[in-house]
């Protein structure tokens, strides 16, 4: 499970762009969008990405773009987690 802090925009953060590879394969295991739970007041502060077929022992990359309303991108966020 990969969990990511919510984001903040001037209007509304809708979705996130969440691609997860393998570090040492580079294999794709997650490409999706994620919706950002803007319809639930309050907005939860994170949001958990399940991680299908992810192996206990192995290291991944996780690449995060938030989308706002209007299709704008926030700069991507990368995170390297696993063991």
């Amino acid at each position: 499970m990969l969990r990511i802090a919510q984001a903040e925009d001037d209007q509304m953060v809708h979705h996130y762009d969440v691609d997860i590879t393998d570090a040492s394969t580079g294999a794709s295991v997650v490409s999706s969008k994620v919706l950002s739970d803007f319809c639930f007041t309050p907005r939860p502060n994170t949001l958990d990405v399940p991680v299908p077929g992810a192996v206990a022992g192995k290291r991944y990359v996780a690449r995060v773009v938030a989308v706002d309303a209007y299709g704008n991108t926030s700069p991507a966020a990368s995170l390297t987690f696993g063991k």
